[in-house]
């Protein structure tokens, strides 16, 4: 692996943004996840000048794709572009008050100016072998503890870009945007995709540990993966509007394991039958009390899997 150092300011790699941001951010990446306070902060500290972790970047092909770094280069990209304005949170000296609630183009030149001659330190990857880039994205991703399955993602490019295409569907979109920061560090929308992945491409298996592991490594996964992606989508989109959690289990861990389940029930049933099993499970106070006892143990054992699809069948009797 060839690369060097380079410092950019922030001017220089917006411009490195002709289209959009799908040029500078590989579709391997994770999707941008901070929230207002999180991005406001990041500015803030812009602002100030204070000084920034280094950002990687993938610089083989003369088009720059960003390795680590992911989540400052695009809240700077927004806030030039006005797409966010500062929040009320910050911890500044009374003299920077004239910050709050400003989009860019509302503050002074002088700040504008600060943010756009920014300098990021830029570690530039100009010639490297595809398993290095991965290897390189596994460990600059591997800041924070990460299970096993996890770890197995960040190598797998592939699978990695197919779950963040899954994310956009209906429905799964919704869960996901609902999910609290907490959730999103600890990857659960990347192992709430795998699961719905799996269990469609495998039927009823166990979605925990080693199960998930073996269903990654199965051959049928990547030989249908175009196949099984239009199913879960066709199904998203038919259950755009399901988003009571109580058809899902309640408590969030029970409903990270009851979604994939409840996604391959709707799919074999017409819209008016989930509508149907939906208020059955929203007002049936016997049915409600079943599924509470099913789900007192949040494992999505192989067992536990199929007792909750015999459950939402059930509804329907």
């Amino acid at each position: 692996m060839i690369k060097n150092i380079a410092e950019y300011p922030v001017r220089v790699i917006m411009n490195e943004i002709k289209n959009g941001l799908e040029d500078l951010i590989p579709e391997y990446q994770r999707l941008y996840v901070w929230n207002k306070e999180r991005q406001s902060k990041f500015i803030r500290h812009v602002l100030y000048g204070f000084p920034t972790h280094k950002v990687f970047i993938d610089d083989r092909n003369d088009e720059w794709l960003v390795l680590d770094g992911q989540q400052r280069i695009t809240t700077l990209y927004r806030f030039i572009n006005n797409e966010f304005n500062l929040d009320n949170s910050g911890k500044d000296d009374i003299s920077k008050a004239c910050w709050n609630g400003r989009y860019f183009k509302d503050l002074d030149k002088q700040f504008q100016k600060a943010i756009m001659s920014y300098t990021l330190s830029c570690e530039m990857i100009t010639s490297a072998d595809t398993w290095e880039i991965e290897g390189l994205f596994d460990g600059l991703n591997s800041g924070m503890p990460l299970g096993k399955i996890t770890e197995i993602l960040l190598r797998d490019i592939k699978i990695k870009s197919v779950l963040n295409k899954m994310k956009e569907y209906p429905f799964i979109n919704s869960i996901i945007k609902n999910m609290s920061e907490n959730d999103i560090k600890k990857q659960e929308d990347d192992l709430l995709t795998l699961r719905i992945l799996c269990i469609f491409s495998n039927g009823i298996i166990a979605l925990d540990g080693d199960s998930l592991e073996n269903c990654l490594a199965t051959k049928k996964l990547h030989d249908t993966l175009e196949t099984t992606l239009n199913r879960i989508e066709s199904v998203c989109i038919k259950i755009a509007n399901v988003y009571d959690d109580s058809v899902f289990g309640g408590r969030k861990t029970v409903s990270y394991h009851s979604i994939p389940i409840f996604l391959l029930f709707a799919e074999e049933k017409d819209k008016k039958s989930i509508d149907l099993a939906c208020k059955e499970l929203s007002t049936n106070q016997t049915k409600i009390t079943e599924f509470k006892a099913i789900n007192r143990s949040s494992t999505a054992s192989k067992g536990k899997q199929e007792q909750r699809l015999e459950f939402y069948n059930s509804l329907l009797i």
